[in-house]
């Protein structure tokens, strides 16, 4: 009998695992809102240090930016994440969604619609489309897909929709997930000038500033935004200090002494006031030495036996 049981335990230990591993359908999801979230990071870094553009998350679109300039223009754009490789049916839902939208403003050539993906497109109709190189079998599909729609909703406005007039307004741009970190952190650097080494806590706070306002649908301005990095910086300051701040104080170079200035060359040692006389004879080999190490290492170590010059070269 207790071998049985044990053979039953182990049985049943091993369908909860089957059943644990089938069931992934919250992780791909969480993963579709993570290559989201990055991507309204990245979108924000790359506007928001214009003070003519507004960007919204989870508005008309997953993110939707308004450049107020003379001609203002919108882009509404949709993020799509997918491992396995993608076909033209694939857009149907996403053109039902922009077309909502373009039916009620299809005067405006300052409207576009983005489709930001992470996926492989199966050549076809759907890479086409990508590549911008539409002909008259890819553009057949189109129409008859788009016809499907207007099938399905008869009351949108389609007094004088035009099927390539439509598509013209339609971008595309692949953007890989596992570079998104890096690409944050660059623009970090290159548009908000943040190089102190605290880039990778800059990116994080940022993914939960966009996680918030992606939650609660909120508009995101140059100057929020701005007040924002400013608020990290601040909260970054109060972190941990360097306890060689009590110690290390500021070296006065201008300092007077009344001494014969050929005491120097009598094995005096070499003073503040001295260096900045220039009595000591420079040793530019070593002090280049000195500034290679420090562009390669975290600390420099002078060493040499006493008396040789390793204060006064320092």
């Amino acid at each position: 009998m207790g071998k049985r049981k044990k053979h039953k335990k182990n049985k049943n230990s091993e369908n909860i695992q089957k059943i644990e591993e089938s069931r992934i359908h919250g992780a791909i999801a969480l993963d579709g809102y993570d290559y989201q979230c990055l991507i309204s990071c990245y979108i924000l870094l790359k506007f928001c240090e214009n003070n003519d553009v507004q960007i919204r998350l989870e508005g008309v679109e997953d993110v939707d930016v308004y450049e107020f300039s003379t001609q203002s223009t919108t882009n509404h754009i949709q993020v799509k994440k997918s491992q396995n490789r993608r076909d033209a049916s694939f857009m149907t839902s996403i053109l039902k969604n922009y077309l909502e939208i373009y039916l009620n403003d299809k005067d405006n050539e300052n409207r576009y619609f983005t489709l930001v993906y992470d996926f492989e497109a199966v050549q076809g109709a759907l890479d086409k489309l990508i590549s911008n190189e539409v002909n008259e079998k890819e553009l057949k599909h189109w129409d008859n897909t788009i016809t499907k729609i207007r099938v399905e909703h008869p009351n949108w406005d389609w007094d004088g929709f035009v099927v390539t007039e439509f598509l013209q307004q339609l971008r595309f741009e692949k953007i890989e997930q596992n570079s998104l970190s890096s690409e944050i952190e660059k623009l970090l650097i290159k548009n908000f000038d943040i190089s102190s080494g605290n880039e990778k806590l800059y990116a994080r706070s940022l993914y939960h500033y966009c996680f918030s306002k992606m939650k609660n649908r909120e508009v995101i301005t140059a100057q929020e935004f701005q007040v924002y990095l400013l608020d990290i910086k601040d909260n970054i300051n109060k972190g941990a200090s360097n306890p060689a701040g009590n110690w290390i104080h500021e070296i006065n170079f201008n300092i007077n002494h009344e001494t014969n200035s050929t005491d120097f060359y009598k094995g005096k040692k070499a003073e503040y006031s001295d260096i900045v006389s220039g009595f000591p004879i420079r040793r530019k080999s070593q002090e280049q030495a000195i500034d290679e190490s420090f562009a390669q290492n975290t600390i420099t170590v002078i060493k040499s036996s006493s008396g040789q010059g390793k204060t006064t070269l320092a």
